[in-house]
């Protein structure tokens, strides 16, 4: 088999003592046609002269910008105009790949199968302040090796084993990178790019999956910046966006709004609720807030996120007894024809 070449796509600014552990593991990698690219964000911690150190590695280019262009810029740099592989991964600073045969596994499995995209189970770092009792060790799912897009359309942000599906661009996914391009990967520069990317790819067709932790992820104390709140929220639009490329593929629209729907509740839960608590309290004037954002991205969504675990179980976990009381008036008293079991 002629191995095509694959690409790691690294992008970094200020994470140099995190950075050399991801370099090294990518040119660790049991793959011959291979090619690892840093794309530096205007750094100011020596990261540039750290990387050197990998000068005379002719699989490693370091590239540096002259100014920090912001994550998905510098995402875009490295995907059209660095990357020269048929495939890439992308892998982030603070992360790294445990399994020396990662890419070999990952590219036997696009080829052998047709599929432009591979996605693997992860292990958990946590930092220091962040470990404790009952945290997760690992992201793995009990998938089959090749998941059909029917599947992806039922089960898509479903909970399994305590984690959500909702697949991810970052760390282990390896990918077409003509499709990725195709799919207009990156644009518009906004929030939660690289999820829009992976929805794109299981929606095209069938993807892989090993089951087995090919790459560590490492989880931060998130402290919630509200500064992101407004950058956050555009985030949303990329299930809009995700809904279009799906009818454009002829995908039923009941089922492609079901699968928008879906997303919208898990990514504003996850990465949003907690900023706009932390900007407007806990209250019922902030429920209304959140009920007219999120109706200005989809109206039929808010009352059905609303009505999810996850959803429920954050929010009483940050207000008091008296919240928990008008919340409570507050689902019995709505009738909304959207609201759903959770």
């Amino acid at each position: 088999m002629k191995w095509p070449k694959v690409t790691i796509m690294i992008p970094t600014r200020n994470r140099v003592a995190l950075l050399e552990k991801a370099v090294q593991s990518a040119l660790s990698q049991d793959y011959e046609n291979l090619e690892v690219i840093v794309s530096d964000n205007a750094s100011t911690d020596g990261t540039c002269e750290a990387m050197k150190a990998h000068a005379s590695d002719r699989r490693f280019t370091y590239h540096g910008n002259e100014s920090d262009l912001g994550l998905a810029r510098n995402w875009q740099k490295l995907l059209y105009e660095h990357a020269t592989g048929k495939y890439a991964a992308l892998l982030n600073d603070d992360d790294f790949f445990i399994d020396n045969e990662h890419l070999a596994k990952s590219v036997e499995l696009l080829e052998s199968r047709n599929l432009d995209i591979v996605f693997s189970g992860s292990k958990i770092i946590w930092n220091e302040e962040m470990e404790g009792v009952g945290r997760p060790t690992e992201i793995v799912f009990d998938l089959p090796q090749v998941v059909t897009r029917q599947w992806w359309l039922e089960n898509f942000g479903r909970v399994l084993k305590k984690h959500t599906l909702f697949p991810n661009l970052v760390g282990s996914a390896v990918f077409n990178i003509e499709k990725a391009r195709k799919f207009n990967a990156f644009y518009p520069p906004c929030y939660g790019l690289d999820y829009e990317l992976a929805l794109k790819f299981i929606l095209a067709g069938d993807s892989g999956y090993f089951k087995e932790c090919h790459w560590a992820e490492r989880y931060h104390l998130s402290d919630a910046k509200t500064s992101d709140l407004e950058r956050s929220f555009d985030g949303l639009f990329l299930f809009n966006r995700v809904y279009d490329f799906g009818l454009s593929l002829g995908i039923e629209k009941e089922k492609l709004l079901d699968f928008k729907r879906r997303g919208i509740g898990i990514f504003f839960t996850n990465f949003i609720l907690e900023k706009f608590l932390k900007t407007y309290g806990c209250s019922m004037h902030t429920l209304l807030k959140i009920k007219n954002r999120i109706e200005g991205v989809d109206r039929g969504v808010f009352y059905r996120m609303l009505f999810s675990r996850v959803f429920l179980s954050f929010w009483l976990k940050n207000k008091n007894r008296r919240m928990h009381s008008v919340l409570r008036i507050f689902f019995r008293k709505s009738t909304h024809k959207n609201s759903v079991r959770s």
